[in-house]
């Protein structure tokens, strides 16, 4: 009897029979594909096949019940010393599992910053980073402290967000959520759509939250409709405080009631001030800029959100020892999270 080895990508290793009375049909499974269309006809998996796909495996689930990414690698037989029993997902998850939100996981993940009083502070968060290579390399490349927000579904994820961590940066995880105008608009794979039962919105959401480590929370990426989703959001609002991180509502709509739902469940919540480049120039971004200065001097504090494009990045760095001079301190998100919560 040989073994075919199914690698989740939570971290840890399963196996499955596959002797001379098999066939591949033993291992069929049923693959939900990603846009542009979804489809339920089964893929079929035999020897000599890789591939990376999100489906239902019933063979091993998560003890959750959640059903999460996993890579098939049916190229080689394990050895009799790799047949190993699953690690339990409490075990290997990326972004701990806590109980009633006991554990602030977010804490042991930020950035350590000491930030000053006296001056107001601004947290810069460049959203969509890991989707363009050359995008994320620049941002991750920016002086620190920058707060990066990772694209669920960028590649790549594990070595960019560790390198952003090694420069300094801080991270979010960066959720695609259904925009009003999804013809137009399309959030991208295992995207929050308002709609979708319970189990597949836990199943999404658990893809995501597995993807890469070190996160102090999550932030949305378009969602002007799912933010304004109480149902949603509040499913979303339950699995961060399970995981104890903080939500950063990017305000995508004036209507999102993803803050309200957050706090409600007990959540650190952070909200968007500024969009630095909706308007897509350099003379924008610096526009905006000066608004998120005097929105920190106005409050304290602000939090500004860009995107990793060049005339972005470029005009954020020729600002930030300006901004300093000015008397702002720029902070990871966290420091802000922090002062919300009364804590030093």
């Amino acid at each position: 009897m040989a073994y075919l080895k199914l690698v989740w990508l939570a971290g840890f290793f399963i196996s499955v029979p596959f002797g001379p009375s098999h066939t591949a049909q033993d291992l069929r499974v049923k693959v939900l594909m990603q846009a542009p269309v979804q489809s339920s006809n089964p893929i079929e998996v035999s020897r000599g096949t890789a591939l990376d796909v999100p489906f239902p495996l019933p063979l091993i689930p998560p003890s959750d019940g959640m059903l999460n990414t996993l890579k098939v690698s049916a190229a080689l037989p394990l050895e009799p010393g790799d047949l190993v029993q699953p690690a339990r997902p409490s075990e290997k998850q990326h972004s701990p599992t806590v109980t009633n939100g006991a554990l602030d996981s977010w804490k042991q993940f930020a950035v350590s910053y000491d930030a000053d009083p006296t001056k107001p502070w601004i947290a810069i968060v460049i959203d969509d980073v890991g989707v363009n290579h050359r995008g994320a390399k620049m941002a991750v490349e920016m002086p620190a402290p920058l707060t990066l927000a990772f694209m669920t579904y960028a590649d790549n994820l594990e070595e960019l967000s560790q390198q952003a961590l090694g420069r300094g940066h801080e991270l979010l995880l960066h959720f695609p959520m259904e925009p009003d105008d999804l013809k137009r608009n399309d959030p991208g794979p295992n995207a929050l759509m308002v709609g979708l039962s319970e189990t597949e919105l836990d199943r999404r959401l658990e893809w995501g939250l597995n993807r890469f480590k070190g996160f102090v929370g999550l932030n949305n990426h378009m969602g002007s409709r799912f933010t304004r989703n109480r149902v949603g959001m509040r499913r979303v609002a339950l699995a961060l405080r399970k995981r104890g991180l903080i939500f950063l509502d990017s305000m995508t709509t004036g209507s999102s009631v993803a803050a309200a739902e957050a706090r409600r469940v007990g959540l650190t919540v952070l909200e968007r001030d500024i969009f630095l480049d909706h308007i897509p120039t350099s003379e924008e971004v610096r526009r905006q800029l000066a608004l998120l200065e005097q929105r920190a001097k106005a409050k304290g504090f602000a939090i500004g959100i860009g995107h990793p494009q060049t005339f972005t990045l470029d005009v954020i760095r020729a600002w930030l020892p300006i901004a300093r001079a000015r008397g702002f301190d720029i902070v990871p998100i966290s420091v802000i999270a922090r002062r919300l919560e009364g804590v030093g």
